[in-house]
């Protein structure tokens, strides 16, 4: 669905969370880990009477993934050699179970949007980058990470492209088909010198640095045409063309500080730094409004219809914001209003 925009948000009060990563499943209804269970409740509380999907192993689950397009989520259980474990929503049956995809512990799934692909990642030393086809329930290709990563984020035009980000460095994947196989390849974006982001326009965003010299990249976000923006440690926010790598130097621009979240929609960057979440024109990179949550912002998650977004707190709680009058998004500072509380 295309993003929108608006230009006033709606701080719904806040509603518990017992995890700090929440996603939507479907319009109206979000899922988070909770011990050894995947929880869905209404977006509007998940205090109210929930479901529980448990994982059927006593370990525990060490991270999920939803993809509300193909109606599924997916689960990995924790420990050694585990299992991904696949269900359809809202019937909560299991599609698959996929096995030999890592020798230790997966720390991040994110599904491909159109298409039945799951990319995961295990924990170091194993590092293992696995592409599923959760519905035949088999691998398609296997490759080796340098690094652990931050996020792990499929592309959503493109099958082909998943990206991960370390504070390192990240990964553009490339999922290449040759004849009946697949294979991976990959290409190491480093971030830039900490000098050369010296000259974009922070100052006209309206912040200071947090880490002063700092390289290194904090987040990552999926823009149109297989674009990747990402904010670095020290505010900077690059663009980069996949799966070559090039950073798109007239987009270079720059943030109150480093970001925790990035979400790109049709016109605006949604960018989460500390407590605050900034909107950003994609054209002329001015900082547009900005919203107080009260506690650093840790996950972003927009719903199906791109009318509301979900907020993982610090403080362990999970804000709704409100996207009101998406025709009337601010595209300058002096355009913006002052938020609804």
């Amino acid at each position: 669905a295309p993003g929108r925009g608006r230009d006033h948000l709606c701080g719904a009060p806040p509603f518990s969370a017992a995890d700090e990563g929440v996603q939507y499943v479907e319009e109206k209804t979000l899922m988070l880990v909770s011990g050894a269970s995947i929880k869905l409740g209404s977006d509007a509380a998940l205090g109210a009477p929930a479901q529980f999907l448990p994982c059927p192993t006593p370990y525990g689950i060490s991270c999920a993934s939803a993809c509300w397009r193909r109606g599924v989520l997916a689960f990995a259980e924790k420990g050694l050699r585990p299992a991904i474990y696949v269900h359809s929503f809202p019937s909560l049956k299991r599609v698959a179970k996929l096995e030999g995809g890592a020798d230790l512990e997966v720390c991040a799934l994110s599904f491909a949007r159109n298409d039945p692909w799951l990319f995961s990642l295990s924990l170091e030393p194993d590092l293992s980058f696995t592409v599923w086809d959760w519905q035949a329930g088999s691998i398609v290709c296997r490759g080796k990470a340098l690094n652990q990563s931050v996020h792990l984020l499929a592309n959503p035009s493109d099958r082909h492209f998943p990206a991960m980000v370390t504070r390192a460095a990240i990964t553009l994947w490339h999922v290449r088909r040759l004849h009946e196989e697949y294979t991976l390849d990959a290409v190491q974006v480093a971030p830039p010198p900490a000098d050369e982001d010296e000259d974009t326009v922070l100052g006209a965003l309206g912040g200071g640095r947090d880490d002063e010299g700092a390289v290194g990249f904090s987040a990552i976000g999926w823009g149109a045409d297989d674009t990747l923006y990402a904010s670095t440690l020290s505010g900077a926010l690059c663009c980069f063309e996949a799966p070559s790598g090039t950073e798109i130097l007239e987009r270079r621009a720059a943030l109150p500080g480093a970001a925790s979240v990035l979400t790109v929609l049709r016109k605006h960057i949604l960018a989460a730094v500390g407590p605050a979440v900034h909107f950003i024109d994609l054209e002329s990179r001015a900082l547009c409004l900005t919203v107080q949550l009260g506690s650093a912002v840790l996950t972003l998650d927009l719903a199906p219809s791109c009318v509301s977004l979900v907020a993982a707190c610090a403080d362990g709680e999970v804000r709704k914001l409100v996207l009101a009058r998406p025709e009337q998004i601010p595209s300058t500072p002096d355009a913006a209003a002052r938020p609804e509380q």
